[in-house]
């Protein structure tokens, strides 16, 4: 089974890629094909060029990229860290810029790293010793104190099935617990 050549619908989206690449995608209907020939001319509209328009929101510069109607579908390179407003439309032989779908606005993020990044956060005793009596009942732990660069401190927890002395651990039922190499 062929997919249709139309679905009806007339619709221009946008995706970021990557820093420097968006996606786009488009639906032209027949009928929007045909009301475009009516409002510019059969014969205008022959000799015009179809783009892809971004506008850089920060900057307000326009690009457009010829492409092909029926593609249905186009990449294309932009700056990194702008947003741009995006449309598809046609370039008239006179030089005038009709558009013919409004898209969505991208935002296309930097190509460097991040200079943020998340802490990270020893669990202090109480809360370690919480957790574990909530899912490991009936076990017991040795612990030893550490403190960071600051004087913070925290509590790191061994913890050790009653009665052992190895370390092994918790083991499920049936499965012989750990005795360590030999």
């Amino acid at each position: 089974m062929a997919l249709p050549d139309d679905y009806g619908s007339d619709r221009f989206v946008a995706l970021v890629r990557d820093p420097s690449t968006v996606f786009a995608y488009w639906n032209i209907s027949k009928k929007l094909r045909m009301d475009l020939a009516l409002r510019v001319g059969k014969v205008t509209l022959a000799k015009s060029e179809w783009v892809m328009r971004f506008t850089n929101l920060g900057t307000g510069a326009v690009s457009d990229t010829i492409i092909d109607p029926d593609a249905c579908n186009w990449y294309v390179s932009v700056l990194s860290d702008c947003a741009y407003e995006s449309e598809l439309g046609v370039l008239l032989p006179s030089g005038r810029y009709q558009r013919v779908i409004a898209g969505n606005r991208v935002e296309v993020p930097p190509s460097t790293y991040s200079h943020l990044y998340d802490k990270q956060w020893m669990i202090l005793k109480e809360d370690y010793l919480r957790l574990l009596a909530l899912g490991w009942a009936g076990f017991i732990g040795s612990s030893f104190t550490v403190a960071d660069d600051s004087g913070n401190e925290a509590t790191w927890v061994t913890v050790l099935h009653e009665g052992e002395k190895d370390g092994a651990g918790p083991t499920s039922p049936g499965v012989p617990a750990y005795k360590g190499r030999k």
